[in-house]
């Protein structure tokens, strides 16, 4: 009874991430839209199949059976839709059609800035600290046998300034194997000292340096500091997924390591539901700015496509024509599908090699060979 308990509630919170992180995404589309006075026709939870919905005004509000997305369908959203109706998606103007699409990742981005917000304003999460204090140490860890202690502040790592503990956490994460020297302050005085990062597998399966030290650091702030920490969280966020996008493309994180889908953010929001809510939150703000940023890729068929699309058509003085567009968006669809595919490749991978562990093994010795 206890574990069915325990998996409904982790089911919950899977449904939770994935519900607010979409419901939120259309709802910047569907609020700007209503703004500018186009016709709403549908907003959609989910794809596929329609298992509820009810009509309210000019637009009706549905649920469908694969809850991995959502839409929002506007009045003539494509060129061959409209009518010339002013109420059309495609009757206003590039500036505004740029701002119904764009609404999408901003709202995500809201969001990502208000879950900060509540997290720091409640307090209690150690992944926000802003200084690499070292609040535990793990028994055995490279960290006791170098000699570093609970109280310690990394001040820099390879002569490297720390500016946070997310900052400290990704270079310690690189160098896997690797000697390092890290300065730290102790009462007033700075000692110099050396360790190797030992490996770790992630839930993503990628292999990262560890060195066994935790914060224990508890932020809480005043409304007012709490929105300026929130805004400072949203921007280290972004800087910290554009900067895995560039490493990904330059190929120094392999893409088996880097591309996770639904299943790894699924496993991911299980384990941390065991942390506590807060937890789970934290995530969600995560993945709402990876969501928005991903949104904005100009890719076609993603948000930032449709946007490359319109500032083309601001410039020419004229939309590219349908075929052009469907062509465009064709191959951003196969693009898309392709990394979905693979990220869900990974995803069932990882979780094979976690219920047969000598296949990774297996795997590794025969790239060796």
């Amino acid at each position: 009874m206890e574990t069915f308990i325990s998996y409904a509630i982790k089911t919950l919170y899977v449904g939770f991430v994935f519900g607010i992180l979409i419901f939120f995404h259309e709802l910047g589309h569907f609020f700007v839209a209503k703004k500018l006075k186009v016709k709403v026709e549908r907003f959609s939870f989910g794809f596929g199949p329609v298992l509820f919905k009810v009509k309210r005004g000019e637009t009706e509000y549905a649920i469908s059976v694969i809850p991995l997305g959502g839409y929002v369908k506007m009045a003539g959203e494509s060129l061959n839709e409209r009518e010339g109706k002013d109420y059309e998606f495609y009757s206003k103007s590039p500036l505004k059609r740029t701002a119904i699409v764009a609404a999408g990742p901003i709202m995500s981005f809201g969001l990502a800035f208000l879950i900060f917000y509540i997290v720091i304003m409640i307090g209690g999460i150690s992944a926000i600290a802003p200084e690499a204090k070292i609040g535990g140490i793990i028994e055995d860890s490279p960290a006791m046998m170098a000699g570093l202690q609970k109280g310690d502040e990394i001040v820099t790592i390879n002569k490297r300034r720390i500016y946070d503990w997310e900052h400290m956490g990704r270079i310690i994460n690189s160098k896997t194997g690797e000697e390092i020297e890290i300065m730290v302050k102790r009462n007033n005085e700075f000692l110099l000292l050396s360790l190797t990062p030992q490996e770790k597998i992630l839930e993503n399966g990628q292999k990262v340096g560890v060195i066994g030290i935790s914060s224990e650091i508890i932020i809480k702030r005043n409304p007012i500091t709490a929105f300026y920490e929130s805004g400072k969280m949203v921007v280290r966020t972004t800087y910290m997924v554009i900067e895995g996008l560039v490493e990904l493309i330059r190929g120094k994180i392999p893409a088996k390591d880097a591309l996770g889908g639904p299943i790894l953010i699924a496993r991911v929001t299980a384990r941390l539901s065991e942390e506590g809510f807060l937890s789970v939150l934290y995530f969600t703000g995560f993945l709402s700015v990876v969501l928005g940023l991903l949104n904005l890729l100009p890719i076609p068929i993603l948000d930032g496509g449709f946007i490359l699309f319109f500032a083309i058509e601001g410039i020419r003085k004229k939309p590219l024509s349908e075929k052009t567009q469907i062509i465009a968006q064709n191959v951003g669809l196969v693009l898309l599908l392709g990394v979905m595919l693979y990220a869900t490749y990974n995803d069932i991978i990882r979780n094979y090699s976690k219920i047969f562990p000598e296949t990774e093994k297996i795997q590794e010795q025969n790239a060796e060979e």
